[in-house]
């Protein structure tokens, strides 16, 4: 017994994988009015909030230009209150973020905003995200 619940839970976590890399797809579409967004990626799989994955998709999107904290507040999915909307909730989600991904998944661009460095890009590219 004990095998097969671990299947189950093993195949369990898996959906919960792919459906939360279905939420950065949407995410993703969402922030940036357009059809192509990013395919599932095991990178995304380590974020854990749409407002994470909404950010990765943004930058994902505008690469290799950066994004303005307004502007990407903007394209951030609400959180439960209203008071959360905010310009320090863009720094944290990117903290949060780069605690995930690494400290390099993000620049930040002085007095302009945010960009997703060239590695990551790369990454999400090399796993299938359209071009």
């Amino acid at each position: 017994m004990g095998r097969a619940s671990d299947l189950v839970g093993a195949l369990e976590r898996r959906v919960a994988a792919l459906e939360a890399l279905v939420e950065a797809q949407a995410g993703a579409l969402a922030a940036q009015g357009c059809e192509a967004v990013l395919a599932p990626s095991p990178l995304l799989a380590r974020l854990g909030s749409g407002q994470e994955r909404a950010l990765v998709g943004a930058l994902w999107r505008a690469h290799p230009a950066g994004i303005d904290t307004l502007t990407l507040l903007e394209r951030l999915p609400p959180n439960d209150h209203a008071r959360d909307r905010d310009v320090a909730l863009v720094k944290t989600v990117v903290a949060r973020v780069r605690r995930k991904l690494g400290a390099a998944a993000i620049e930040t661009l002085r007095g302009e905003g945010f960009r997703l460095s060239a590695t990551l890009h790369r990454q999400l590219r090399s796993d299938g995200a359209p071009r």
